[in-house]
């Protein structure tokens, strides 16, 4: 399936936004420090995937 240019890009923003207020939402909740870092680590696993499946085309 086609995704057009701008969609992608929308998408990509979307996902970014998300995955950055969720890793500020654990820092809240681990505090910052070596827990924080790892923890945004684990977090962008799956919205890298998402990202990255976004920009594939089929």
């Amino acid at each position: 399936m086609k995704i057009s240019l701008k969609r992608k890009i929308a998408m990509t923003a979307v996902l970014a936004g998300i995955y950055l207020g969720v890793s500020i939402v654990s820092g809240f909740i681990v505090g910052n420090g070596l827990l924080h870092v790892v923890a945004g680590a684990l977090l962008a696993i799956p919205f890298g995937w998402l990202i990255r499946e976004t920009w594939s085309d089929d």
